[in-house]
């Protein structure tokens, strides 16, 4: 029987209903990179819970699970650490950790985010007011999905996405796989990262849901995408305080040395980006 489990202050987890009989497994492979990506220091038993998890109650930790459900954030001051979250074995929609609702304080430490079945609207992280640091996302569409303000995603690993060539929410087009998708918000920073695998770009700003500002892209390590940075204004208009600084860029975009691509109405401060060739970026101008 799947377990869902509403968890207590400073709890580690609720017992479950029934526990899986498999052994411990040992911790989440985060991968060390150039970009900042330490492996963890010590190994970490898992306990293995099926079903997903609905936290409600303040100051809530959640740690050493190999969860084989979601998380769905309903509560301020969360901490998730060295927990592997898998979705559910038959497959999961939306983030398989949702804080969509906004619940101040979330943190997400040393932990791997993979779905366990793949399917077309699987995502790693959704929502706002939330921090990732050393998390590894893959195996999901996109890894990390913003809708609103106050968010770090800091030495984290995104990769591997999943892409199908038709996907009924784009109209039987392909998926629009990216590593971060910001559909709206201020207080932006994504800081330390390597970044990869994704099919439309890195890091894709939409304004789909609000007009975003003060954003920071700092000290990454990017490859892939269409374009790497895909800026669009939608009818927001153009995004204020976006700065771009000392990020490597790869040169597997699909389209060539197209490192970011923007609106000439958004004003970008770029410093310090080059690709690892060594060669400096241009913004490609888009029309808006």
């Amino acid at each position: 029987m799947a377990l869902s489990a509403v968890l207590g202050a400073a709890a580690l987890i609720a017992a479950p209903a029934t526990a899986a009989s498999a052994a411990p497994i040992s911790s989440a492979t985060i991968t060390a990179s150039t970009a900042g990506v330490a492996p963890q220091a010590a190994k970490v038993h898992h306990r293995v819970v099926h079903g997903d998890i609905v936290v409600r109650k303040a100051g809530t930790v959640i740690s050493g699970l190999d969860l084989h459900g979601r998380i769905l954030v309903r509560a301020a001051n969360v901490t998730i650490k060295n927990t592997i979250i898998r979705g559910a074995d038959s497959g999961s929609s939306n983030g398989l950790i949702m804080a969509v609702w906004g619940y101040p304080g979330l943190r997400v430490i040393d932990t791997e985010i993979v779905a366990s079945k793949s399917n077309f609207s699987v995502n790693g992280v959704m929502g706002y007011n939330f921090e990732l640091l050393r998390v590894s996302i893959h195996r999901v569409i996109d890894q990390v999905r913003i809708t609103g303000s106050n968010v770090k995603v800091t030495n984290s690993h995104l990769y591997g996405n999943l892409h199908f060539a038709r996907d009924p929410g784009q109209h039987g087009g392909a998926t629009h796989d990216d590593n971060v998708q910001i559909q709206g918000g201020s207080n932006i920073t994504l800081s330390g990262n390597k970044m990869s695998g994704s099919h439309n770009a890195a890091i894709q700003i939409t304004q789909g849901i609000s007009k975003v500002s003060k954003l920071t892209i700092s000290n990454n390590r990017f490859d892939n995408g269409g374009c790497t940075i895909n800026v669009a204004q939608k009818p927001r208009g153009p995004i204020s305080g976006l700065v771009i600084k000392h990020n490597v860029f790869g040169n597997t975009m699909q389209f060539k040395n197209c490192a970011v691509i923007s609106p000439t109405t958004t004003k970008l401060a770029l410093t310090g980006n080059a690709f690892t060739s060594g060669a400096g970026i241009k913004v490609i101008a888009r029309q808006q």
